[in-house]
């Protein structure tokens, strides 16, 4: 049976070590793009890791591009965000500075909390500079240009790439990972680089499996992309790559393949290589990647609803609703409860990150130590509040849920002989996305 179907069953443990004692160490864009994101430890701690697999490392023409195109936009994100902090300080400090204004600070404190806010924009200016600098003098470009010198792959010729386009547009149409979550990319456009937009992961994706073709090796794929396309997911816990991922590796090279995330390729390489990683970097990688998917999450609009509202707040359909406006409300309550379902899934995400920053706050702390105190204050907070929206936001969907009942028990009960039922909703399936 696992011959069968190999991407459903786990690897055992020789099985991996075989794996890592073999294969070539693929690595995604966005995990060359994360190393300007990362603190000076875990950079400095990544990039040693890379070093030493640097002989099997290798890294596709394409995730090399997209490094290249997009590497000046990261670093600019990042300055924007120690810039953003430092007005956010110096705001802080400004309305501390009234001895006779709420909210009221003793004198003893300010001028700790001053001494303190001093040393931290000193601090902060003097990264914020060190990270302008690499626009033009760029050390982390230079370690990965020197990790990956002739490691990387050949670019594809455009008739190959409009062999890729052509079997994507079939791909994504049937949902075969990985890239079709990318459809959203595609423009208007119609030159080559603007139509190869939505198929960037797919594009890796072939180029892996040529590698892998090529030098008859098996692959592990590093990635920090948490896409649907690329990973198997249940209940919002991610169990691995998507099965269909693996299967097709097998089938078109004969070879193994796996996925990580970074902060598990970073664990399992410092255990095969015997060095040794800190806890706080594997930390950080995952709380940067968990914020980054939050980010993204926020950035999806609901559904625009109009006079669809009206319908959540009564929580009822109009007795002379007409088969077109029932069959509107479905696509609508379809594309609410997806939303309602995403926002459940950040909600509970966000939940656990706090809860996390709580559990390293000491035990016990002195209630004179006003940092701690604040924090803790802080997350409390926080925590109620998200607590307070998962509720919100579970009576929301259960009124969304109850609604589609009641649409699909109309429904069955009216005479449809233009349309049955089942094509009825496998039409608003179809056309739903529209409103995400």
């Amino acid at each position: 049976m696992k011959n069968l179907f190999p991407g459903h069953f786990a690897k055992e443990e020789n099985a991996h070590r075989d794996l890592w004692s073999k294969c070539i160490f693929v690595f995604d864009a966005n995990i060359l793009l994360n190393l300007y994101r990362y603190s000076e430890e875990t950079k400095t701690t990544f990039l040693q890791i890379l070093d030493l697999l640097k002989e099997r490392t290798w890294i596709p023409y394409q995730a090399a591009h997209e490094y290249i195109e997009n590497r000046l936009k990261v670093i600019d994100e990042q300055q924007e965000k120690y810039t953003t902090t430092l007005t956010e300080v110096s705001t802080l400090s400004s309305k501390l500075e009234h001895p006779r204004q709420h909210p009221f600070v003793s004198k003893s404190v300010m001028n700790r909390v001053e001494k303190s806010l001093q040393s931290l924009k000193s601090e902060l200016e003097a990264n914020k500079e060190t990270h302008v600098n690499r626009i033009h003098e760029d050390d982390i470009k230079d370690q990965i240009s020197t990790i990956f010198n002739n490691r990387v792959g050949n670019k594809l010729s455009d008739d190959q790439l409009e062999e890729i386009i052509k079997e994507g547009e079939k791909r994504y149409a049937e949902k075969i990972p990985p890239g079709y979550a990318d459809n959203k990319k595609a423009s208007a456009e119609t030159f080559l680089a603007a139509r190869c937009k939505p198929y960037g992961d797919l594009i890796v994706w072939k180029s892996i499996i040529e590698k892998s073709k090529a030098d008859n090796l098996p692959v592990i794929f590093v990635t920090d992309d948490g896409k649907e396309d690329w990973w198997l997911r249940f209940k919002g816990k991610t169990l691995g790559p998507r099965p269909e991922l693996i299967q097709e590796f097998i089938r078109e090279t004969g070879m193994d393949f796996h996925m990580y995330q970074p902060e598990r390729f970073l664990s399992l390489a410092g255990d095969f290589l015997k060095e040794k990683t800190s806890r706080e970097a594997l930390q950080e990688i995952r709380e940067l990647r968990e914020t980054k998917q939050l980010s993204e999450s926020a950035s999806i609009v609901p559904p625009s609803m109009g006079h669809f509202s009206s319908i959540l707040k009564s929580e009822k359909f109009d007795d002379h609703t007409s088969d077109n406006d029932l069959y509107h409300n479905y696509v609508m309550l379809s594309a609410e409860k997806k939303f309602l379902r995403q926002q459940l899934d950040d909600l509970h995400l966000r939940h656990q990150m706090a809860v996390r920053r709580g559990r390293e706050l000491p035990l016990d702390y002195d209630e004179a130590d006003i940092e701690n105190s604040l924090e803790y204050q802080s997350i409390k907070s926080e925590c109620i509040e998200l607590e307070s929206q998962v509720v919100e936001t579970h009576q929301k969907l259960a009124k969304v849920l109850k609604l589609i009942h009641e649409l699909e028990r109309r429904l069955l009960t009216k005479n449809h002989d233009s349309i049955t039922i089942k094509e009825w909703k496998n039409r608003g399936k179809r056309k739903e996305d529209r409103f995400i």
